[in-house]
Protein backbone atom coordinates (compact mmCIF):
# COMPACT_ATOMS: atom_id res chain seq x y z
CA UNK A 1 0.00 0.00 0.00
CA UNK A 2 0.94 3.43 -0.87
CA UNK A 3 -0.87 5.09 2.48
CA UNK A 4 -2.42 4.06 5.74
CA UNK A 5 -5.78 5.76 6.71
CA UNK A 6 -5.96 5.50 11.03
CA UNK A 7 -9.39 5.01 11.86
CA UNK A 8 -10.21 5.57 15.92
CA UNK A 9 -13.73 4.25 16.91
CA UNK A 10 -13.99 6.61 20.07
CA UNK A 11 -17.39 5.79 21.78
CA UNK A 12 -20.94 5.98 21.20
CA UNK A 13 -23.69 7.62 23.65
CA UNK A 14 -27.95 6.73 23.93
CA UNK A 15 -27.54 3.60 22.49
CA UNK A 16 -30.96 1.68 23.22
CA UNK A 17 -31.37 -0.97 25.49
CA UNK A 18 -31.75 -4.13 23.49
CA UNK A 19 -30.92 -6.94 26.17
CA UNK A 20 -33.85 -8.07 28.57
CA UNK A 21 -31.47 -7.72 31.65
CA UNK A 22 -29.30 -5.56 31.81
CA UNK A 23 -28.16 -2.88 28.84
CA UNK A 24 -26.57 -3.74 26.12
CA UNK A 25 -23.08 -5.42 25.02
CA UNK A 26 -21.91 -3.55 21.94
CA UNK A 27 -19.22 -3.75 19.40
CA UNK A 28 -18.35 -1.84 16.51
CA UNK A 29 -17.75 -3.31 12.76
CA UNK A 30 -15.88 -1.33 10.05
CA UNK A 31 -15.37 -1.90 6.42
CA UNK A 32 -13.87 -0.46 3.97
CA UNK A 33 -15.37 0.18 0.85
CA UNK A 34 -13.51 0.58 -2.34
CA UNK A 35 -16.35 -0.01 -5.01
CA UNK A 36 -16.60 -3.77 -5.10
CA UNK A 37 -19.53 -5.25 -2.85
CA UNK A 38 -19.69 -7.72 -0.08
CA UNK A 39 -22.63 -9.50 1.25
CA UNK A 40 -24.37 -7.28 4.12
CA UNK A 41 -26.12 -9.52 5.85
CA UNK A 42 -23.85 -11.87 7.33
CA UNK A 43 -21.90 -10.52 10.01
CA UNK A 44 -21.85 -12.13 13.21
CA UNK A 45 -19.23 -11.14 15.74
CA UNK A 46 -16.96 -9.46 13.40
CA UNK A 47 -17.00 -12.24 10.67
CA UNK A 48 -17.87 -11.64 6.79
CA UNK A 49 -18.89 -14.02 4.39
CA UNK A 50 -17.18 -12.72 1.28
CA UNK A 51 -19.40 -12.92 -2.02
CA UNK A 52 -16.59 -11.71 -4.38
CA UNK A 53 -13.35 -9.47 -4.31
CA UNK A 54 -11.73 -9.15 -1.20
CA UNK A 55 -9.96 -5.88 -1.11
CA UNK A 56 -12.32 -4.55 1.32
CA UNK A 57 -10.96 -4.22 4.53
CA UNK A 58 -12.90 -5.29 7.89
CA UNK A 59 -11.83 -4.85 11.52
CA UNK A 60 -14.02 -4.89 14.86
CA UNK A 61 -13.41 -2.99 18.24
CA UNK A 62 -13.80 -4.76 21.42
CA UNK A 63 -17.25 -5.61 23.21
CA UNK A 64 -18.33 -3.72 26.10
CA UNK A 65 -20.16 -4.97 28.56
CA UNK A 66 -23.32 -3.80 30.01
CA UNK A 67 -23.50 -0.60 28.69
CA UNK A 68 -25.43 2.45 26.86
CA UNK A 69 -22.27 4.72 26.44
CA UNK A 70 -19.61 2.23 25.15
CA UNK A 71 -15.95 4.16 25.43
CA UNK A 72 -13.83 1.94 22.91
CA UNK A 73 -10.80 4.10 22.04
CA UNK A 74 -9.63 1.25 19.48
CA UNK A 75 -7.90 2.19 16.56
CA UNK A 76 -7.30 0.50 13.27
CA UNK A 77 -4.74 0.92 9.90
CA UNK A 78 -6.67 0.90 6.91
CA UNK A 79 -4.20 0.59 3.50
CA UNK A 80 -4.73 3.15 0.68
CA UNK A 81 -3.52 1.75 -2.36
CA UNK A 82 -3.06 4.32 -5.01
CA UNK A 83 -5.22 8.00 -5.12
CA UNK A 84 -9.11 7.81 -3.95
CA UNK A 85 -11.40 6.68 -6.71
CA UNK A 86 -14.49 8.78 -5.20
CA UNK A 87 -15.99 5.47 -4.21
CA UNK A 88 -14.22 4.53 -1.02
CA UNK A 89 -16.57 4.58 2.20
CA UNK A 90 -15.95 3.81 5.97
CA UNK A 91 -19.30 1.97 6.88
CA UNK A 92 -19.60 1.74 11.28
CA UNK A 93 -22.20 -0.66 12.01
CA UNK A 94 -23.13 -1.58 15.74
CA UNK A 95 -23.93 -4.54 17.43
CA UNK A 96 -25.31 -5.91 20.49
CA UNK A 97 -23.80 -9.25 21.54
CA UNK A 98 -25.70 -12.02 22.58
CA UNK A 99 -24.19 -14.90 23.86
CA UNK A 100 -26.16 -18.32 22.01
CA UNK A 101 -27.85 -16.72 19.80
CA UNK A 102 -27.77 -13.75 16.75
CA UNK A 103 -26.05 -10.45 17.71
CA UNK A 104 -28.91 -7.39 17.54
CA UNK A 105 -28.50 -4.78 14.69
CA UNK A 106 -28.16 -1.39 16.49
CA UNK A 107 -27.11 1.16 13.72
CA UNK A 108 -24.76 2.29 11.14
CA UNK A 109 -23.17 4.94 10.03
CA UNK A 110 -21.60 5.48 6.37
CA UNK A 111 -18.53 8.12 5.69
CA UNK A 112 -17.50 8.56 2.31
CA UNK A 113 -13.33 8.70 2.59
CA UNK A 114 -13.00 11.83 0.13
CA UNK A 115 -15.15 14.14 2.60
CA UNK A 116 -13.59 12.63 5.08
CA UNK A 117 -9.76 13.29 3.87
CA UNK A 118 -10.83 17.30 3.27
CA UNK A 119 -12.15 17.12 6.55
CA UNK A 120 -8.57 16.77 8.06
Amino acid sequence: PSAHWEVTVLQARNLPRLDVFGKADPYCVLRWFDGLEVEEDEVKGGLMHWTGNTSSKLFKTSTRRNTLAPVWNDSFLFPIHGKPSGEEELKLSVWDWDLGKADDFVGTLRIPVDKALRMQ
